[in-house]
């Protein structure tokens, strides 16, 4: 083939087949421990399953985020994000236990505090495209328009497992 053919072909390819740009990461949350400084960026999400829990819609999404700091360097991390007005939750390999998963169900709206401050940042930017490098005092009115009740129960779940995927059925 000549190289006219090759690109009237690779053009066609792309056409038919679609041909995304790769989407920029977005940074989303600044967290620190022990003096230093976590950036987190998220980079993009896949819907996994779509559900109702009682009379409410959830969407489980498969979500890759970026972590960069200076002694551990960048990393790339994949999590299960549930966006659901009654049961939200963002699971994730558990940082001690290599064969263990937490899922962290989460109250949006509801007070952001220390090490679930970041769990929080993931639900935000996956489920409703907001960063919490944003105003933290707008989120309550934010969760109430978007139908959250404010008084979900915070509480993490370990269970045994490396896959994530496991997690939905």
């Amino acid at each position: 083939m000549k190289t006219k053919e090759i690109l009237a072909y690779l053009t066609i390819v792309l056409i038919i087949f679609g041909c995304q740009s790769p989407k920029e990461k977005r940074y989303f949350h600044r967290g620190g421990r022990g003096g230093a400084i976590t950036k987190y960026y998220f980079l993009d999400k896949q819907v996994i399953k779509k559900h109702q829990i009682g009379q409410a819609d959830a969407t489980i999404y498969n979500a890759e985020i970026e972590t960069d700091d200076k002694d551990s360097g960048v990393s790339k991390e994949m999590v299960l994000v549930q966006c659901s007005t009654s049961e939200p939750f963002v699971a994730i390999k558990a940082f001690q236990e290599n064969n263990k998963i937490d899922i962290r169900y989460l109250n949006p709206g509801g007070y952001i505090y220390g090490y679930m401050e970041a769990t929080h940042g993931i639900y935000w930017i996956v489920c409703h495209d907001v960063s919490l490098i944003d105003d933290y005092s707008l989120l309550e009115k934010k969760a109430r328009d978007l139908g959250y009740p404010l008084n979900l129960e915070e509480r993490i779940i370990e269970v045994p497992g490396s896959d994530l995927k496991q997690l939905v059925k």
